[in-house]
C-alpha cells in the first residue's frame, strides 16, 4: 500500500466500517473522512491518525507511514511518552523525520 488513503480504505474495509460510520465514531463530518480516503490526502494530523488507529484498532505507524503490520501495536506496552514521540514525529516533514530517526538511533542502547 503506497498511500495513506489506500491504507485507510483497506483498514476500513477489513474492519467493515463505512466512511459514514467512521465519521460518526470520530465525531467528524463524512466529508472529512471522504477527504482522508481520497488520493488527494497525503497526510493526517497526528491526533486524527491516532484517533483513527484507535477506533479501527490498527497500528498508527502502519496507517501513517505504511511500515510494519496493520495489526495494532500492543497499546499496553506503549507508554504515554512513546505515544507522544510517535505523535511528534508524525507532524514533522520528511527531512526532519529522517533527522529524528538518525538522532534516535544514535541515542538508543546497543542491541
Amino acid at each position: 500500500m503506497n498511500t495513506l488513503s489506500e491504507r485507510l480504505k483497506i483498514a476500513m474495509e477489513a474492519k467493515k466500517v463505512t466512511q459514514s460510520e467512521l465519521a460518526r465514531r470520530l465525531n467528524v463530518t463524512r466529508g472529512a473522512v471522504h477527504l482522508w480516503c481520497s488520493s488527494a490526502t497525503k497526510e493526517l494530523t497526528a491526533s486524527n491518525a491516532l484517533r483513527i488507529a484507535r477506533e479501527l484498532k490498527i497500528n498508527p505507524y502502519w496507517l501513517v507511514f505504511g511500515e510494519g503490520s496493520m495489526e495494532p501495536l500492543q497499546e499496553s506496552k506503549l507508554e504515554s511518552k512513546q505515544l507522544q514521540i510517535i505523535s511528534t514525529v508524525t507532524n514533522l516533514d520528511d527531512n526532519d523525520q529522517d533527522l529524528a530517526l538518525r538522532l534516535l538511533k544514535q541515542i538508543s542502547p546497543a542491541s
